[in-house]
């Protein structure tokens, strides 16, 4: 027998979620010319998978990332926040769509929290315990200061390694 699918409701429907998308795995193989263009396809297409709506709307920040090296060299990895919003269009076909936007990661480094990212890019600098000689724990924290960022305050963001 076949199952009846169950509504959703409209409160889980609105949701916000990070991904990191490696493009390199994608754009494998695409002739030079059409790498970058194949890139905005490929996440738009993650985009309506990840989420379920056809309707992806891309951010003009992360586009200008995409194309920032050109249409043959695109970046290798790219984290996203991509975010299930309604649409208030009254001809709307749909009545959900999806926003995709680009979060900054600094360093090229994927692996991790993507919150800690974020305060990174907030403020400039964050306490790390531990890593000491030995493998003992670091008793007293030291700053840490993101390259490319100015300092601008205390340190924010407190690590236990």
């Amino acid at each position: 027998m076949v199952k009846e699918k169950k509504a959703r409701s409209a409160i889980a429907d609105v949701v916000s979620r990070e991904y990191t998308i490696h493009l390199h795995k994608r754009v494998h193989g695409r002739s030079f010319k059409k790498r970058t263009p194949h890139a905005v396809k490929c996440i738009r297409e993650f985009a309506t998978k990840a989420m379920g709506t056809k309707d992806v709307r891309l951010d003009p920040v992360l586009n200008q990332r995409l194309w920032a090296r050109g249409i043959r060299n695109v970046p290798h990895r790219i984290r996203v926040r991509i975010d299930r919003k309604r649409n208030d269009d009254e001809d709307a076909k749909e009545k959900l769509y999806s926003y995709v936007s680009y979060v900054p990661v600094p360093n090229n480094n994927f692996k991790g929290e993507p919150a800690l990212f974020l305060l990174l890019r907030a403020r400039s600098c964050f306490l790390v315990f531990g890593g000491g000689v030995r493998g003992r724990r670091r008793r007293t924290p030291r700053v840490i200061r993101a390259k490319g960022f100015r300092p601008r305050g205390p340190a924010v963001y407190c690590d236990f390694v």
